[in-house]
């Protein structure tokens, strides 16, 4: 019975091994290709989302005669036929208060001793052209004779001026500015102070002329006027201020 039931074990497990092992043996195992189970190839990807460039937009090109969307201001056209530039200069003074009418000026620098030069003769009013014009920031210089020898001077009667008088100067260009005096001064020659010959400072016109005792060395004292620029006063002002 034991024999019986050893063999009936010993065939099963023959049995068995013979159906494993034979299907190997008897059948040829054929290889097929494996199948890649990556992805198709795609683009690259970043770990991070990658922010899109923008693309710029094409601007318009400007238009060779641009329109203006508001009509422009009206703009001084230039003449055809070109000009030379004016030179402008003082030309003549006028004081009524004296007796003065458009007496003419004349521009100068300095003579050889370094002073202010003059007229040659008792005519005329001397400009220092090395300094301001009347008018202009700085002090502008104007000098005159009272006498030429016998003859009397364009400023004889400038010593008889009065604060509040007027004076007018007539320029190259046709342009014409007014005056007032402001101060009425005579000096010792000696004494006169730096401020009448300095052409910095504030803006005014100084007129000069010699006055007093005339000795060997020339006339003792110098009549100073200081004049301001005269701006007529709006309607309803009785005064204007001069500047």
């Amino acid at each position: 019975m034991r024999k019986t039931k050893r063999l009936l074990a010993f065939t099963i497990i023959a049995a068995c091994l013979c159906a494993a092992f034979g299907s190997c043996a008897g059948e040829e195992h054929v290889t097929e290709p494996e199948q890649s189970l990556a992805p198709a190839p795609s683009a690259p990807e970043s770990e991070e989302p990658s922010t899109p460039t923008p693309t710029p937009e094409a601007e318009p090109e400007p238009s060779p005669n641009p329109v203006p969307s508001e009509s422009p201001s009206p703009r001084p056209v230039a003449p055809s036929v070109s000009r030379e530039p004016v030179e402008r200069f003082p030309s003549s003074i006028s004081i009524p208060a004296i007796g003065l009418r458009e007496e003419k000026i004349v521009a100068l620098g300095l003579d050889k001793n370094g002073a202010m030069a003059t007229t040659n003769g008792p005519d005329g009013v001397s400009w220092y052209k090395h300094g301001p014009m009347p008018g202009e920031p700085g002090n502008a210089l104007l000098a005159g004779h009272n006498y030429w020898g016998a003859a009397e001077g364009s400023f004889v009667n400038l010593f008889k001026l009065e604060l509040g008088d007027f004076v007018t100067i007539a320029f190259t260009d046709g342009a014409r500015r007014e005056f007032i005096v402001t101060d009425v001064d005579t000096y010792l020659v000696a004494d006169a102070p730096s401020s009448v010959m300095s052409q910095k400072g504030e803006t005014r016109t100084t007129l000069i002329s010699c006055a007093g005792i005339k000795t060997t060395s020339g006339y003792s004292h110098r009549c100073v006027i200081l004049l301001r620029r005269y701006y007529p006063s709006p309607p309803g002002y009785e005064w204007a201020t001069p500047y």
